[in-house]
């Protein structure tokens, strides 16, 4: 069921370069709506200098089990809009309307395998957390792609849920520069790094969230190994 409701931000704190985990609570203290791992919500500032702006979309970064009474919103700059979120103090006001969205989780498929561009990582974050919270048995591959490791939003969170949780496999791509001694997976996603960490492709189900570049490639990685996106691939598209 929507709902449009006041939060107030109870914390502000910077995960990434230009990137921000806005935590709000209900304003009127009740619990927070129920949502699925993978939705969104619209947010509308109360003092937007373009007061005729309708709520703008965002998706919830934690998960449904951790949210009664709070959720988590990833938000990195990209405009006006995402600027005057990132300045929020402890203490104001938005309002949200929601949940929305279908990125959801399929029950049938042995194992899931992630793919995140930048921070269209942000509804996979809530999607892993569900899974490994709900104790989740099935394997999790997660394919997340950035340009730098201080522009990667929740690496040192994904690695310790993978020292926790075996059935956890991140693997981060950095397409411009990596850390001195790094030893991973460097350049854009292709059919060579898919394969090294995906052998098998049957009994998985696939999600991905990013840049229409990023995705476009994913797909045609997907096809090209006979996966069957109509049924077997889920898409988010952000920006």
């Amino acid at each position: 069921m929507l709902e449009t409701r006041p939060f107030r931000v109870i914390a502000n704190v910077p995960i990434a370069l230009e990137t921000s985990l806005i935590t709000l609570a209900p304003d009127d203290e009740k619990p927070v709506f129920s949502f699925h791992a993978g939705q969104w919500v619209g947010v509308k500032l109360p003092h937007d200098p373009i007061p005729t702006r309708r709520t703008v979309a965002f998706s919830i970064a934690s998960a449904p089990i951790e949210s009664t009474h709070a959720i988590e919103l990833a938000i990195k700059v990209y405009g006006s809009f995402s600027r005057m979120m990132q300045t929020l103090n402890i203490g104001d006001r938005v309002i949200l309307h929601g949940p929305f969205g279908v990125f959801t989780l399929q029950k049938d498929a042995q194992r899931i395998v992630y793919f995140a561009g930048g921070i269209g990582v942000t509804p996979l974050r809530s999607l892993i957390r569900h899974m490994l919270l709900t104790d989740d048995a099935r394997e999790i591959i997660l394919f997340y792609s950035n340009r730098t490791p201080n522009s990667t939003a929740f690496e040192d969170e994904f690695r310790a849920l993978a020292e926790t949780h075996k059935q956890f496999k991140p693997i981060f791509l950095y397409t411009g520069e990596a850390r001195d001694g790094w030893i991973g997976e460097m350049g854009r996603i292709d059919r060579a790094i898919f394969d090294r960490h995906v052998p098998d492709v049957a009994n998985a189900e696939f999600y991905m969230c990013g840049p229409r570049p990023f995705m476009e490639t994913v797909s045609q990685i997907l096809i090209d190994r006979g996966v069957d996106i109509k049924t077997k691939l889920h898409r988010e598209l952000f920006g």
